[in-house]
C-alpha cells in the first residue's frame, strides 16, 4: 500500500453562490498499485462527477505529495 495525498477544489457545493469560492481539501488515499497516476486520475475523475451531481465544478485535482512507498522511511523517523 503506498500513500497518496490529493488536492481537491470545488466550486459551487459548499456555498450558496456557485462559481465564485473555491474550496479546496487535502484527501490521503491509500493505492495498491505501482503507478500512481492511474488511481488519481480515476479519483480525480469521480471527484469531478461527484462535484457536478452536487451543482458545482471541480476546479483543482491534483497529487500534492510524492508517493514513498512502505519500506521507504529515513533512519531514526519515528512513526506510530
Amino acid at each position: 500500500m503506498t500513500s497518496i495525498i490529493l488536492l481537491i477544489c470545488t466550486t459551487g457545493i459548499y456555498h450558496p453562490t456557485p462559481l465564485v469560492h473555491e474550496h479546496c481539501v487535502f484527501y490521503n488515499v491509500s493505492v495498491n498499485v505501482p503507478d500512481v497516476r492511474i488511481p488519481v486520475d480515476e479519483f480525480c475523475k469521480q471527484a469531478g462527477e461527484l462535484a457536478i451531481k452536487h451543482g458545482g465544478k471541480l476546479t483543482k485535482c491534483e497529487l500534492v505529495l510524492p508517493a514513498r512507498k512502505p519500506d521507504d522511511r529515513r533512519p531514526g523517523s519515528i512513526r506510530a
